[in-house]
């Protein structure tokens, strides 16, 4: 069995709730995938990305300050190669 290649640049987790993030990266690094950064403030995103290229960014729809609904125009339109996972934990089909 070979193994999957790993991703040269990090995964950008973003999510206001550090147990969610916590979550989401003891199941990427079940995988093998080491190369984390984790942001609870979401008004940082943005300069994060500014000074690093991510391999995918996963996105946390409700946050305060700006919400992932805010941040997801803005990040597709200024770094459009990262793909962007948004997350949630509202439990509303209208919402999915």
């Amino acid at each position: 069995m070979t193994s999957a290649p790993f991703p040269a640049l990090p995964i950008l987790i973003v999510d206001d709730d550090e147990d969610v993030q916590r979550s989401y990266a003891a199941v990427l690094r079940h995988q093998g995938l080491t190369n984390i950064v984790a942001c609870t403030d979401s008004r940082e995103v943005l300069t994060l990305l500014a000074r690093q290229e991510y391999e995918l960014v996963l996105l946390d729809l409700n946050m305060p300050h700006l919400s992932g609904r805010d941040l997801l125009p803005k990040i597709v339109r200024q770094y459009p190669d990262p793909p962007v996972i948004v997350v949630t934990g509202v439990d509303d089909v209208r919402t999915a």
